[in-house]
């Protein structure tokens, strides 16, 4: 008998009823595995690279208005507000603190400070603010910093909780039809 059986085979069922669940339970884990992990990988990132792309946009889109018209700075923050879903504050004559401009303290924070620094070439900072739902945004301009204060919605999608809670549900609810199923068998 080898080394690695005398740990595995404790572990394992020794009942007739206990062989069958534990076939029937390991494909569905490992299936579960695989699929959250594929998910995360690709549609997760996907869809808050794209999000992140739009908001992005959005503000750079704000910057230009503002460096070229700077005359009507308020009325270019009122329009991006009323069809943007962001709000801004504009600080004239203000400037960044020179620290760490990005704070990347989670996945979502990382993934969004990445494209926000691909758009917009710029000095900024990205605070993500948890109980409040929403991104702060400050980016350093020529003559002032720019505040937009990012709903979460504009930066996270609901679908990756909505696909976990159906993978898991299904399956618990197929492992426990099989497991009365082999129960009277």
């Amino acid at each position: 008998m080898s080394d690695h059986s005398t740990f595995v085979k404790p572990a394992l069922p020794r009942s007739l009823f206990g062989r069958p669940i534990l076939i029937i339970l390991m494909p569905l884990i490992i299936v579960q595995a695989v699929t959250t992990f594929v998910f995360f990988d690709r549609h997760f990132e996907t869809i808050t690279r794209r999000l992140a792309q739009g908001m992005a946009g959005d503000i750079l889109t704000v910057i230009r208005m503002i460096e070229q018209d700077p005359e009507n700075v308020q009325s270019h923050l009122d329009l991006a507000r009323s069809t943007m879903l962001l709000e801004f504050l504009y600080e004239p004559n203000a400037i960044l603190p020179n620290e760490d401009l990005a704070i990347r303290d989670s996945l979502l924070a990382r993934i969004v400070a990445r494209h926000v620094e691909a758009r917009m070439k710029r000095p900024f900072r990205i605070q993500m603010s948890y109980q409040e739902r929403e991104a702060l945004i400050d980016v350093q301009l020529a003559n002032g910093v720019l505040f937009a204060i990012v709903p979460r919605e504009r930066l996270f999608s609901a679908t990756t909780y909505i696909f976990l809670l159906w993978m898991v549900g299904t399956s618990l609810v197929f492992f426990a039809m099989a497991m009365i199923f082999m129960r009277n068998q």
